[in-house]
């Protein structure tokens, strides 16, 4: 799958992107002077707006694509000081210099695999009380079009989409820590005026992945097969619209979410509670803060310790300085297991039960 995306070309035809993020725009208040964050800025056609709105503000504009994050650069250039470019994979943790007063997102979303992720990763960086106002492919969105491009070439290659209900995205963003939630599906079908431009458009964005390792000659053949199966020149688009506010973190707001957290019991409602660890958390020094790491950072420290304690019994200075805690809920056969990890593959007699792990 091709890495990034011809940012010239986008910019060119991504007159649809534009509208809606103008749409989309209308609906996140505003007074003029916050710290917003653009998640998904592209080439920066909406972060314009955006930044018109904000005389006195700021806007933090991401995207993972580098040839995206150039043309906007170019675009906004007249900004100067007042947009900072982040390239970061909103999967990931996000490295924004501070909280943000807002994220505002349009036709972004459905290109992340993982939503779970996606939503907790805005929570982290966005103030309490904070609006995101986002839109996105949502469920449904371009199925007559992948239909038609699947009759010209049943091997076509599909653009990896991700295409969520109204209902699932709310639980999503409910279990990521968000409140006064409003989402909801809204065809938008789009027509373009001239073949060319149906074309231009579908070599660019819906036919990327596809037509990117074509010769010049089969992906013009290729394009022009598919846009000739649509007479009426128009792309059957279904749009995911997002309203939410990041949850105040103040007395009231998680008293809300205390009878959930006493209440857990195997798979009960504990997961969906914001009050929940969504990332691990690394000290950098004995005693010091705790901060959030990724994953993987938090996985190679778990390696390298359990590792140096093995070298230690190994070379007899002392027995291995680790223990393991059960858990008296667990299954007897979940704590047997627990008690052999300890006593053989670690060698150590340190383990114990306790019902308040």
């Amino acid at each position: 799958m091709p890495t990034d995306w011809n940012a010239a070309s986008y910019d060119r035809v991504a007159d649809p992107q534009a509208r809606w993020g103008a749409e989309v725009l209308a609906r996140l208040p505003l007074e003029g002077d916050e710290n917003v964050l653009d998640a998904g800025c592209g080439t920066g056609r909406v972060t314009e707006m955006l930044l018109a709105r904000l005389p006195r503000g700021r806007v933090v504009a991401l995207d993972a694509s580098a040839s995206m994050l150039e043309q906007a650069r170019g675009r906004l250039a007249g900004f100067g000081d007042r947009v900072i470019y982040v390239q970061a994979d909103l999967e990931r943790l996000l490295p924004v210099p501070e909280k943000v007063d807002a994220v505002l997102s349009t036709a972004t979303f459905h290109w992340v695999m993982d939503h779970d992720a996606l939503f907790a990763n805005l929570a982290a960086v966005l103030r309490p009380g904070a609006w995101l106002v986002a839109q996105c492919g949502g469920f449904g969105n371009i199925a007559r079009f992948i239909e038609v491009a699947r009759a010209v070439d049943p091997n076509s290659r599909r653009n990896v989409h991700n295409f969520q209900t109204a209902e699932a995205t709310a639980r999503r963003l409910e279990a990521s820590g968000f409140t006064d939630i409003q989402t909801w599906l809204s065809p938008a079908p789009t027509p373009f005026d001239t073949v060319g431009d149906l074309e231009a458009f579908l070599e660019t964005v819906c036919l990327r992945v596809h037509v990117a390792d074509m010769a010049p000659e089969d992906r013009a053949a290729f394009v022009k097969a598919v846009a000739a199966r649509m007479p009426d020149r128009t792309l059957d688009y279904v749009r995911l619209n997002i309203m939410a506010r990041r949850a105040a973190r103040g007395l009231d707001s998680i008293g809300r979410h205390l009878p959930a957290v006493s209440t857990q019991r195997h798979g009960g409602p504990l997961p969906k509670s914001y009050v929940r660890l969504t990332h691990p958390l690394v000290r950098d020094t004995k005693g010091g803060e705790l901060r959030q790491a990724t994953w993987d950072e938090a996985l190679d420290r778990t390696v390298a310790g359990l590792q140096a304690a093995l070298a230690k019994r190994a070379s007899g200075a002392e027995r291995a300085p680790v223990g393991i805690f059960s858990c008296s809920k667990a299954t007897n056969e979940v704590n047997y297991a627990a008690q052999k990890l300890s006593r053989v593959v670690l060698g150590s007699n340190n383990i114990d039960s306790c019902n308040r792990t």
